[in-house]
């Protein structure tokens, strides 16, 4: 919540300049779980899932490279 609120909370909107609001993955599943939960076909929440799916993917390699480098 603390990205969403830094950044602008801007949602679907691309930045215009260095001083709009911008929108970050993890900014858009807090400030779109609510309204996921509420949805009768299921469809936002699976989606959201995929983000966040995606999102782990993408940062466990980081992860893993930084423990290595700690570990040696």
């Amino acid at each position: 919540m603390a990205v969403l609120m830094t950044c602008g909370g801007a949602i679907n909107t691309m930045p215009v300049d260095i001083y709009s609001p911008i929108n970050t993955v993890a900014a858009a599943l807090a400030a779109l779980l609510d309204s996921a939960f509420i949805d009768a076909s299921g469809m936002a929440l699976s989606a959201l899932a995929e983000v966040g799916l995606f999102l782990m993917i993408i940062s466990l390699p980081s992860g893993a490279d930084r423990m290595s480098r700690e570990t040696t």
